[in-house]
């Protein structure tokens, strides 16, 4: 029977919290400044769109949204390794269940059920927990890993 000690439980608790205060600080900052690029980058479509209302819309608009999708993911690009390792281990997998309930709470917004402040409320709370379970998976994670290497040292 392997005997757990009190240091390995504790040192992957350690690494769970870091890793979700880590993922969640720096998360939500580069999500800001990606998002705040991606906006600049839409708004100055709209005002391209707004300027060009009068000429021939409908063969520029199409063009202005290539363009806008073009720079989205150019901004987008260089960040992907880094979204890809906040998300490790359990995120991907946890994607279709908060996806899921984002629609709803977004039909229940346009529905006028709740209020945005509140729908913004709630995904923020659920982008917290979805972050904090893949924390708390990591955290099992090198537990798991810890257990046999502590085992198998020389008292």
């Amino acid at each position: 029977m392997v005997k757990i000690s009190r240091k390995t439980i504790t040192i992957a608790l350690s690494i769970a919290t870091a890793h979700f205060f880590l993922t969640s600080v720096a998360g939500y900052y580069v999500g800001a400044y990606v998002g705040g690029q991606v906006g600049e980058v839409v708004a100055k479509g709209l005002i391209e769109v707004m300027e060009h209302r009068g000429e021939d819309a409908e063969s520029f608009g199409p063009e202005v949204v290539r363009n806008m999708d073009n720079a989205s993911e150019a901004i987008l690009a260089p960040w992907k390794p880094f979204f890809a390792v906040i998300a490790f281990p359990a995120k991907p997998l946890l994607r279709p269940i908060s996806s899921h309930f984002w629609r709803i709470r977004l039909e229940a917004l346009r529905a006028k059920e709740i209020s945005r402040e509140q729908f913004r409320t709630e995904t923020i709370l659920l982008d917290l927990a979805l972050s904090l379970l893949n924390s708390l998976v990591f955290g099992l994670l090198v537990f798991v890993a810890l257990v046999p290497l502590r085992h198998n040292r020389a008292p």
